[in-house]
């Protein structure tokens, strides 16, 4: 699944007001100089709820203490924030040996952070650095509940020596989400050799005969495995227990506050579902992947009535967008709200969407949680606290995991 590039939220009203802080600094810059500039633009970053990597590099990298800075704006928990922050210190870290050291207990704490795009860089990052420990910090991440996680893990310890990490992936040949048992095959194929037919699933054997004859090999496939383990125990140390999945832990901060309108105009306060896991999904009509996820995302409004709320947030319209080569007109940005609303009115009809639906006309929400990519999927505790943030579709089974840590 590749996820759709959206237009990205709120692009000229945040550069409108960076440009008014410019003017701003400029003229206190005359009076304090550079460094009383590079302290009020921290100041503006510290505030606002989005910026862009390059506002942080310029408040940072100047500083006596550059890594300090940054770890004052990692620490406001804000989701754009973190990941430029994790984005800036992979940079460094693979152009400069002295940042590594400085940039590793960050680096180590990122690869458990509730957003899955943070924990890629910051494997990234840490693969240069000899002393990282990878080997516990990819372990870490298979038994979490987001299969997308577990194999990030994966593909962490295929990079090892067979003798450090076939004993804690081969477990997962037995895990629930056909993807994940695919690589942890493919992992041990690179390891050993062996081949015994497993491979990734298609994308298109969703349903009938052939999924069923896929998952007849999969299956076929994993015995084979198990009797070559059985077979070769001198191959194969002990296998390790996975640990308990545990949800990552919510994101430094307040809880998450908004209003947006519902498909009729109705302001609606994500404050009102405190008590409730709240399922945010950013999503517009033209992306193909958001509009294959609808009915899993029904299916699990439906199942899980009394501690879920599935919140689909619409970025239709949303201005300053780029045309992506989607082929027609229904994503224009800067159209009337009014006209998107009626239009997310009958795609909701005629899809079956039957969950909330929110309009972010001006592209603020999305740009809080970089809701551009998408479908980008949000999960809020019941007290409204991030808990979870990332890109593309997930099976019902693999949403209810991730919801049951939280209840």
């Amino acid at each position: 699944m590749n996820p759709t590039s959206a237009p990205s939220p709120s692009r000229s009203r945040l550069l409108r007001r960076l440009l008014i802080a410019l003017v701003v600094v400029s003229v206190l810059a005359v009076t304090f100089g550079r460094e009383g500039q590079r302290r009020l633009g921290l100041w503006l970053v510290l505030r606002n709820d989005s910026t862009t990597g390059d506002a942080i590099r310029a408040v940072t990298l100047g500083a006596s203490d550059p890594m300090a800075e940054l770890r004052r704006l990692w620490e406001t928990g804000k989701v754009p924030h973190r990941f430029e922050v994790v984005r800036l210190l992979k940079e460094l870290a693979d152009k400069e040996p002295a940042w590594r050291t400085r940039a590793e207990p960050l680096l180590r704490e990122a690869t458990l952070d509730a957003d899955l795009a943070v924990r890629e860089l910051a494997f990234g990052a840490l693969s240069r650095v000899p002393s990282s420990g990878l080997v516990v910090l990819a372990q870490r991440q298979l038994s979490d509940a987001d299969p997308h996680v577990r194999l990030l893990g994966i593909s962490q310890l295929r990079r090892l020596p067979s003798a450090q990490a076939i004993a804690v992936v081969f477990p997962l040949l037995d895990d629930p989400e056909p993807q994940v048992v695919a690589a942890t095959a493919g992992a041990m194929r690179h390891w050993t050799g062996q081949d015994f037919g497993i491979r990734a699933p298609g994308h298109f054997t969703s349903g009938g005969d052939a999924a069923e004859k896929e998952a007849a090999k999969r299956r076929e496939g994993v015995l084979r495995w198990k009797a070559w383990h059985a077979a070769n125990p001198d191959q194969v140390p002990p296998l390790v227990d996975l640990a308990t999945s545990r949800a990552p832990q919510p994101l430094p901060g307040p809880p998450v506050e908004f209003c947006l309108g519902d498909v009729e105009g109705r302001p609606v306060s994500v404050a009102q579902f405190r008590g409730k896991v709240v399922l945010l999904n950013f999503w517009t009509t033209w992306c193909p992947s958001c509009v294959q996820e609808i009915p899993d995302l029904v299916a699990l409004q439906r199942k899980r009535p009394d501690d879920l709320a599935v919140v689909g947030v619409s970025l239709d319209g949303a201005p300053d967008g780029h045309d992506h080569s989607h082929g027609d007109d229904d994503h224009e940005h800067g159209a009337d709200p009014a006209k998107v609303r009626a239009k997310l009115q009958r795609f909701a009809r005629e899809k079956g969407l039957t969950y909330l639906l929110l309009h972010d006309a001006q592209g603020e929400v999305g740009a809080r949680f970089l809701g551009h990519e998408l479908p980008t999927n949000v999960l809020l505790d019941p007290q409204g606290r991030v808990r979870r943030r990332f890109l593309g579709t997930r099976s019902v089974a693999a949403f209810e995991a991730m919801l049951d840590e939280l209840r």
